[in-house]
This record gives C-alpha cells, sequence and structure tokens, in this order.
C-alpha cells in the first residue's frame, strides 16, 4: 500500500487537530475516508518518520526511583589479617589483595568474600 500525498496531508492534519485522536482513531479514519487497511503501527510510524506526532512526550515522566538499598559505606578489613590460601579459615574471605595473600576478614555467610570485597565486586565499573 503507497501512501499517497492527500493521505499524508490528512494524517498531518489528524494528528494537529484539536481532537486529539488516539493512533486507532486516526487509523479507522483514513482507513475509512480512503478505503484503505493501514495499521495502527504503519500510521504510527508514517508519523514518526515524516516528523509528526500527537503526543507531547510521555504521559508520567519517568521520576527517578530510589535506591533499593540504602549507601552504606563499608570499610575494608585491616591489612593484618591477610593471609595465604592455605592459613584462611573456611569462613575466611578469599579475596586476593596482593601476590599470593588473601583478605582473611570474615565472609558473609554462604559467600566467599567479606561484605567490603562482595560490594566490590558488585559495583559496575
Amino acid at each position: 500500500m503507497t501512501w499517497r500525498q492527500e493521505i499524508n496531508d490528512r494524517l498531518r492534519d489528524l494528528l494537529i487537530s484539536n481532537q486529539k485522536l488516539s493512533y486507532s482513531g486516526i487509523t479507522r479514519t483514513i482507513n475509512e475516508q480512503f478505503g484503505t487497511t493501514f495499521t495502527r503501527n504503519a500510521i504510527i510510524g508514517r508519523a514518526s518518520r515524516t516528523g509528526l506526532t500527537n503526543k507531547q512526550g510521555p504521559r508520567n515522566p519517568a521520576t527517578p526511583r530510589p535506591s533499593r538499598t540504602p549507601k552504606v559505606t563499608i570499610t575494608p578489613p585491616t591489612s593484618d589479617l591477610h593471609r595465604g590460601l592455605m592459613d584462611l579459615a573456611d569462613d575466611a574471605c578469599k579475596w586476593p589483595v596482593e601476590g599470593d595473600m588473601y583478605c582473611g576478614g570474615m565472609a558473609l555467610r554462604r559467600r566467599s568474600y567479606c561484605a567490603f570485597h562482595t560490594e566490590l565486586g558488585r559495583r559496575k565499573s
């Protein structure tokens, strides 16, 4: 189906009219008037490609969502806890810190790392 100039003009008129028709209503009007079978998405696409729109931005502007978890500053474990891998207890943090040394702080339950290193590993770069 081709977009004749008269259809483009009618689309523009309907979009800027004070009737505030939805795209479904515009589609129905154009199809009845011109005997076409355009879909709602075809009308939306045509309006978008020609720079026309009857929307003035989002109805509910996005508001920033509050963080799910409060930002908490977690201090790193002290360096006197650093141990070699063979010296680490089962519940010790296994985050590599320098050379063959590992953090050694108290790991979170069912985790391999302490709270500081768990958070550090989750941060986005």
